[in-house]
């Protein structure tokens, strides 16, 4: 189990969902999966959208960033928002992704120190 506002990381996972959704053509599967890794849960959401270039990797959680070849509506500061909720859980956020070859947002989670 993990200790969390349950709202804010739903939050979180529906934004990396709705961004997957979004970024993939008609009718492509997106994948959600988890698992645990060194007492952390990991969560990712894979797409077969267009990927994310090598050279913006490290601007997609920035404030108001959006691909510029993407053309699709939205603010810029739902990945933003999403690194700073899970940042405040003591987690981690990333994405991996190649264009042309679709992306997986991740993050972890501590688990709980709990043993009930």
């Amino acid at each position: 189990s993990i200790s969390c506002d349950k709202a804010r990381i739903g939050q979180v996972l529906g934004n990396l969902l709705s961004n997957a959704i979004k970024f993939s053509p008609s009718g492509e599967v997106v994948t959600i999966e988890t698992r645990v890794v060194e007492r952390m849960v990991e969560f990712s959401v894979k797409d077969n959208g267009p990927g994310v270039p090598a050279d913006h990797l490290s601007l997609v959680f920035e404030r108001y960033w959006k691909g510029k070849q993407s053309g699709r509506a939205g603010t810029g500061l739902g990945l933003f928002i999403a690194k700073g909720i899970v940042k405040a859980h003591r987690g981690r956020i990333w994405v991996e992704s190649a264009q042309g070859k679709g992306s997986a947002f991740c993050c972890t989670l501590p688990l709980s120190n709990r043993t009930s």
